[in-house]
């Protein structure tokens, strides 16, 4: 009833057509003609062309920002948020693997990484301890305990510079994670209040035809 024009005094004839169906033999389907070509009949006016109206947009705002709609590349503020640098529109998109299929950033993912990493930074610290013991019980000269300690030492730096990246990769995943939420939030309010809309204009319509 939201979507039939026949209630505000609107009837059409000559709406459609049949056509051959390509998919099976000797059967046609159901084509819509052009607008132009429909024929005009006059209707009782049951709904007021406004109320009517009303339903149309609130119907056409709620398909629009409707939860189905929206997927990893179609996110609710993709036609409003931009750099506030250089002014280009925010875009959303989901990293490729190499088996083709799409995936997410993953904290899991950062957390094994690091663990991988304090693993071998844990590691180069007790190789170090181990060598000043080896030291202290007179197996090794000093000259030996400094040559390899320092060998040491500038793998585990290494180990701590490469282990920076995934930490800062996985406090800014939190920060998304955070935005993401908020973002989810206000898109469920958004579709709350989008929907009373939607029924306070059915209900006035149907407050009409009574």
């Amino acid at each position: 009833m939201s979507r039939n024009e026949t209630y505000v005094g609107r009837a059409y004839y000559n709406r459609r057509e049949s056509i051959p169906d390509q998919r099976f033999r000797r059967r046609t389907r159901q084509r819509l003609r052009p607008r132009e070509q429909w024929i005009a009949i006059e209707m009782p006016h049951i709904v007021s062309d406004e109320s009517f109206e009303a339903v149309q947009r609130s119907s056409r705002e709620n398909s629009q920002w409707s939860p189905r709609r929206i997927n990893a590349e179609a996110w609710l503020l993709r036609h409003v948020l931009k750099c506030g640098h250089c002014g280009v529109g925010v875009s959303s998109h989901r990293m490729r693997g190499r088996n083709g299929t799409y995936h997410p950033a993953n904290d899991e993912l950062l957390r094994a990484q690091l663990s991988r990493l304090d693993r071998k930074v844990d590691g180069a610290t007790r190789e170090r301890q181990r060598l000043l013991d080896l030291y202290q019980r007179g197996s090794l000269e000093l000259t030996d305990v400094q040559r390899r300690a320092q060998e040491i030492d500038g793998r585990r730096e290494l180990l701590e510079e490469e282990r920076r990246a995934p930490v800062e990769k996985r406090s800014l995943l939190a920060q998304q994670n955070r935005l993401r939420h908020r973002i989810a939030s206000f898109a469920q309010g958004m579709c709350a209040g989008l929907n009373d809309l939607s029924l306070r204009a059915a209900s006035e319509a149907g407050a009409s035809l009574t």
